[in-house]
């Protein structure tokens, strides 16, 4: 009978899917080549090609044109990607939000990006959401946020919103009312939140503002001159006999963009690398811009140059240091103030540059200029330049006070109490961390530091890379470090500048360009995603 009723009863075996290797292998393949084709900015039409090439060469199984290698993307590794980040959130205690807002022709579009800090494995900075908003007004763009934070169980988590400086995120310098994004999203989680913004745009605008306070408009010589030449064949041509006459090697002249003032330090130094040749040239044509041949007529304009050319170096290394995707609030705070610092000194001693002092020491012989006319201006600068840091850097001042996280040195137990103490009234999840429990995990990871520290600062070892080292290693002797890395953890997910999010509009221009205009913000959406949040190579 039971042989009969085995019989009698069909196999269910037959709707189970059979394991093989070979068609795992196809599937993986198709997988990769999308990412592929995402990673490195292909069109999903060349996928098209190219599949064919590779069922031809090398596997007859192999499929995966256009419309499957965006439906591999949108509908298999997007949402990989967001469970993955979804996961580490639900881990974590701290993050921050970092947003800004970019047009794509007559679409406005919104990213989101998340930062937070695993212990083992250090900063994290990945992309939650990527929408389009009919405006971009603060209650738009609050009620926007909102939705995000709510749709990831972000409220009880988030601890700051990094954007960039406008009235419509922070209110202005005075971080003043109550119509700015800051304000508004902070009245909705019913607390305080941290307002950090872009400290990259600080320092740019700040180069800016002091360059403005100089007798020669030097941004708009530099727009003017490379504009001059930029399409023109027969003017560079003429250049370019004119600097062989004077003995200068010719090299392209290079634009000053609108949106990153230090642009102007490269364009600077390319002008002034040609200046005889193109003085010479400027002078000798009859119908030379106005503005350019006074400029070049004028004996100071190349001291000018000089002048702002050498400034620029300061800047510059300061921004290098502070737009990296891991550096954190604090050591961004530190990096400003020594900008600050070193300003503040140039001013005081009124410091020029040697080969600047020898001009202009020429200068003042031939009667073209007064050295107290000069040195009026040189004090303008820096001093606008101090005044422009202490206005707009305000927000990071108790940021600055977390320096121990740096591990520059072995901290002392009371600079990381007084420190974090000072956050406890605006960060209710900081009040739950037992003291006694962090100290005596603090005096265990000393020594772990102690060890370490001078390796750390020789090789200039990232601080979240020093963090990841101290709780392995604590962790491969078991010892407890919870509390520790909570700690570590609010101080690691604050942002210093909204670059990250920046680059975000980077990777889509770049990928959505007018041979690609028929993609739709949900495509464009699920490439950022798979791109930014991976972060493998192929």
């Amino acid at each position: 009978d039971d042989a009969k009723s085995k019989c009698a009863t069909p196999s269910v075996s037959k709707f189970f899917v059979k394991q093989s290797c070979e068609s795992d292998k196809v599937h993986a393949s198709e997988g990769l080549f999308a990412y592929h084709s995402v990673i490195h900015g292909h069109s999903f039409r060349s996928a098209d090609c190219t599949a064919k090439l590779i069922k031809k060469l090398y596997d007859p199984k192999f499929s995966s044109a256009r419309t499957k290698s965006e439906a591999i993307i949108c509908n298999v590794l997007c949402p990989l990607s967001e469970e993955e980040v979804q996961h580490d959130l639900d881990k974590c205690s701290f993050v921050t939000l970092t947003v800004d807002a970019s047009n794509h022709k007559d679409i406005k579009l919104f990213p989101v990006l998340v930062r937070y800090f695993k212990p083992l494995e250090g900063v994290k900075v990945k992309i939650i959401e990527f929408s389009s908003l009919p405006g971009e007004t603060s209650d738009l763009q609050t009620a926007y946020i909102s939705h995000v934070i709510e749709k990831h169980g972000l409220a009880q988590k988030i601890v700051a919103l990094c954007a960039d400086n406008t009235n419509t995120n922070f209110g202005g310098v005075k971080r003043a009312g109550k119509g700015n994004i800051w304000r508004k999203l902070q009245i909705q989680l019913g607390r305080d939140i941290l307002g950090i913004g872009c400290n990259a745009h600080i320092i740019h605008n700040t180069l800016q503002t002091a360059v403005d306070c100089l007798p020669i408009d030097l941004e708009c010589f530099a727009v003017k001159v490379y504009k001059y030449f930029r399409i023109y064949t027969v003017r560079v041509k003429e250049l370019k006999e004119f600097c062989d006459f004077v003995q200068l090697d010719y090299q392209k002249l290079l634009q000053h963009g609108s949106t990153r003032f230090l642009s102007l330090g490269p364009s600077l130094e390319r002008i002034l690398h040609l200046f005889d040749g193109l003085r010479a040239y400027f002078l000798s044509q009859e119908k030379c811009p106005k503005f350019l041949k006074d400029t070049f007529s004028n004996p100071c304009t190349k001291l000018w140059l000089g002048f702002a050319l050498k400034q620029t170096a300061a800047f510059h290394r300061a921004l290098e240091t502070v737009e990296q995707d891991n550096i954190s609030a604090t050591e961004v705070a530190l990096h400003i103030y020594d900008l600050r610092n070193v300003l503040q000194a140039r001013l005081e001693e009124s410091f020029i540059p040697s080969d600047i002092k020898t001009l202009l020491d020429t200068l003042v012989e031939a009667g073209d200029i007064k050295a107290d006319d000069f040195y009026c201006a040189v004090r303008s600068f820096y001093s606008a330049s101090v005044d422009y840091l202490d206005n707009w850097s305000c927000s990071l001042e108790n940021t600055k006070e977390l320096d121990w996280v740096l591990l520059r040195s072995v901290p002392e137990w009371r600079n990381i109490q007084s420190s974090l103490s000072n956050f406890y009234s605006r960060i209710p999840a900081l009040t739950s961390v037992d003291e006694t429990m962090l100290f005596d995990e603090w005096a265990c990871a000393k020594n772990i530091v102690t060890c370490h520290i001078t390796e750390w600062n020789k090789n200039k070892v990232a601080v979240s890379d020093r963090w990841t080292d101290v709780f392995s290693e604590m962790g491969s002797k078991s010892l407890n470090f919870g509390v520790l890395s909570l700690a570590v953890e609010f101080v690691l997910c604050l942002p210093g500048t909204s670059a990250p999010v920046e680059r975000v509009f980077s990777l889509m221009n770049a990928s959505w360009t007018d041979e690609k205009s028929r993609q739709s913000v949900t495509t464009m959406k699920a490439m950022l995603f798979v791109r930014i949040n991976f972060g493998l190579d192929c």
